[in-house]
């Protein structure tokens, strides 16, 4: 054995040995300090983003009320569709801090069951997004109660670190339009 075999030899009987005796007990007592909080947390509300069924009622409600309409253009495939509601749009509407402000809604592009357009007419919510040029899921969308856009749309998604910040400005945007 040289000096090196014998020092790692001794750190490890002596050091690693009393390391792990000392700071056993405490870790299992705080592993089941953290597990008896976890298990005691409330679940998460669950929440809903309604799928919109009549585009003129909407839009109508929307110019009454002075609300914005924040329209996700999603898809059943769409991955970063359901990583953008989770993030984002769930936790927006489990808060309650747009209720008074905005109609957050969205319509699924595979859906193929008729739903009612700014006009009243029967289209499809494929029919309905190509109408209103969107290719890409997800595509946000805001819109006042004269089916106008009031802010710049949000195409796909990148990254999640910043997609809050646009979407809240995109917002405060959108009030100030038609306020």
């Amino acid at each position: 054995m040289d000096v090196l075999d014998i020092s790692c030899y001794w750190y490890n009987k002596t050091i690693m040995n009393k390391f792990k005796t000392s700071y056993r007990i405490p870790s299992l007592i705080l592993l089941c300090l953290a597990s008896f909080f976890l298990m005691a947390a409330e679940p998460i509300p669950e929440v809903e983003i309604i799928e919109v069924r009549d585009f003129e009622q909407l839009t109508k409600q929307a110019e009454q009320e002075r609300k914005i309409i924040m329209l996700e253009v999603a898809a059943e495939y769409c991955s970063f569709c359901r990583k953008l509601e989770e993030e984002i749009i769930e936790p927006m509407l489990r808060s309650g801090d747009y209720d008074a402000d905005v109609f957050i809604r969205m319509i699924d592009i595979e859906d193929f069951s008729k739903i009612k357009d700014f006009n009243g007419n029967a289209i499809t919510a494929a029919k309905f997004a190509s109408n209103l040029g969107v290719y890409v899921t997800p595509t946000l969308i805001f819109l006042n109660g004269q089916n106008q856009e009031v802010s710049e749309r949000i195409v796909g998604v990148n990254s999640l670190d910043y997609f809050g910040g646009l979407v809240d400005n995109a917002i405060e945007h959108g009030l100030a339009t038609i306020r």
